[in-house]
């Protein structure tokens, strides 16, 4: 077996990423798999898989046409996870922002409620205790 190294696009590694996860493969697995596909499909058009290409001519050929198909589908697929990503950071952010107002009106009712408190505001620790307990008998 060989190993190869590519360059792909962030976007591009993310995507194939999530969908490895999804089909519960490595990255590498999912790959291998697409490039078997490809041979598989190569061989079935009748060509020679580790022939050169045929240049693609204006045509609307079979194969031609089944490749503008797989792109379109691959289009529509990264066009769906970008939609995905882009609804789930505005759910995330408006549930970061709802939490941080909840927070804020905790805040707010506490400090409204300790407001006429006298003593500190936080815990005392037990010298602290003692020490108040013998100033009033004093």
């Amino acid at each position: 077996m060989k190993s190869i190294t590519i360059s792909i696009d962030d976007e591009v590694y993310r995507a194939a990423s999530e969908e490895a996860a999804r089909r519960r493969k490595s990255l590498g697995e999912l790959v291998q798999e697409f490039l078997a596909r490809l041979r598989t499909e190569q061989a079935l058009n009748g060509r020679d898989a580790t022939a050169e290409p045929e240049p693609s001519i204006a045509t609307n050929s079979a194969e031609d046409e089944a490749f503008r198909k797989r792109r379109e589908d691959l289009a529509e697929f990264f066009a769906g996870l970008k939609a995905k990503q882009a609804a789930e950071s505005r759910e995330d952010e408006a549930k970061r922002v709802e939490l941080l107002e909840r927070m804020q009106t905790l805040v707010e009712q506490s400090l409204e409620r300790d407001r006429y408190k006298k003593g500190p505001l936080v815990p005392l620790t037990r010298e602290e205790i003692y020490a108040e307990r013998l100033d009033r008998f004093r």
